[in-house]
């Protein structure tokens, strides 16, 4: 499955579909942030909540609705599982560590 991402200005959020994997649980890690498990325990799905603030605290500069469509969010790990999101946007990207809530050697792909 391609990774999918969905951007609701109504709702000031985005989701990105990580992998075709139903989500089984969510984590909430801070007030931005939603991590979708699987019942394995893998990441199958990331959401940004209050995305247009988010961004801008972590980018700068205020974004919008034509330039959300461009956010790109990816899962990487670091040694000891740490989970941390890639976001690409417009021709920037940021590494955003993600806290010690929630940290597996289970992270995959699709």
């Amino acid at each position: 499955m391609s990774k999918l991402a969905q951007y609701d200005q109504q709702a000031n959020a985005f989701y990105m579909h990580l992998s075709s994997r139903k989500a089984w649980e969510t984590l909430e890690i801070n007030q931005h942030i939603n991590i979708d498990l699987d019942k394995q325990g893998r990441i199958a799905g990331v959401e940004l909540l209050n995305v247009r603030q988010f961004i801008q605290q972590i980018f700068g500069s205020a974004p919008t609705a034509e330039k959300l469509k461009s956010l790109k969010v990816e899962v990487c790990t670091e040694t000891g599982g740490e989970v941390v999101l890639r976001m690409n946007y417009i021709h920037e990207h940021v590494l955003y560590a993600i806290p010690k809530a929630y940290t597996s050697p289970l992270v995959s792909g699709a």
